[in-house]
């Protein structure tokens, strides 16, 4: 009708009741349609968040370990390979601890599986709660942990922080059943660019420092050079 009166130029035209009151049905009809497009939008939106969690939760399933919650070994090569470009641009140091658990197979042995996820959990959260925030804890495998440290001022520092971690580890452990046990810790300590060059060859360097550290005694911190044996 409108497109009607526009034609014909008629626009001092009054329009019937009837008509006027399917204008109105029509505009209800558009606000109904507006209304239905909105709920639609939110449900997508919605739906949009939920996914994105999702992803997010299977992200963080994919780069953590199970039963500590700590980063794992894909993570960590992931940010130290990532710390070590940086280091290199800014002229920085970046350090890598790593830490073998030493009673825990005779733990695991005499006490069970259970005693021995316990005494993981509890080592992970010693160690988070002796590190600075930024710097990332990743169980590596099986007992072994390790700590990138960055960044750094020089070696000093990362002796500093393995002191705290072994610190952490003076206290005993007690397990479900009321059996207390005791925890200890061999950290091997290596700095970038000091004793390595790549993150492979850092981790590496920290590796065999750490079981420089079980022949000594364990229970300590040992920190790589050159003349370690590079055997375990």
């Amino acid at each position: 009708m409108a497109h009607t009166l526009r034609l014909d130029g008629q626009f001092e035209r009054r329009l019937p009741t009837f008509e006027i009151e399917e204008f109105d049905a029509l505009g209800q009809d558009f606000n109904a349609l507006l209304a239905e497009i909105q709920l639609r939008n939110a449900e997508l939106v919605d739906r949009q968040l939920r996914l994105e969690r999702a992803n997010q939760s299977l992200q963080h399933l994919a780069d953590h370990d199970s039963l500590t919650g700590m980063a794992n070994r894909a993570r960590f090569a992931s940010l130290l390979k990532q710390a070590l470009t940086e280091a290199a641009v800014s002229g920085s140091h970046v350090g890598v601890l790593y830490l073998d658990n030493d009673r825990f197979k005779s733990i695991n042995d005499r006490f069970g599986h259970a005693a021995g996820d316990a005494l993981l959990i509890d080592v992970a959260r010693r160690i988070r709660g002796a590190v600075r925030e930024s710097d990332l804890v990743a169980r590596l495998g099986g007992d072994e942990f390790a700590v990138l440290l960055a960044p750094l001022r020089d070696v000093g520092d990362a002796q500093r922080v393995a002191d705290k971690i072994l610190l952490a580890m003076t206290r005993g452990l007690r397990l479900a059943d009321g059996v207390d046990i005791e925890l200890g810790v061999s950290i091997g300590i290596a700095v970038f660019p000091d004793h390595a060059s790549s993150d492979e060859l850092l981790l590496q360097a920290a590796d065999h420092a750490m079981y420089q550290a079980k022949r000594l005694g364990r229970g300590r911190a040992c920190t790589y050079s050159p003349d370690v044996r590079m055997e375990p």
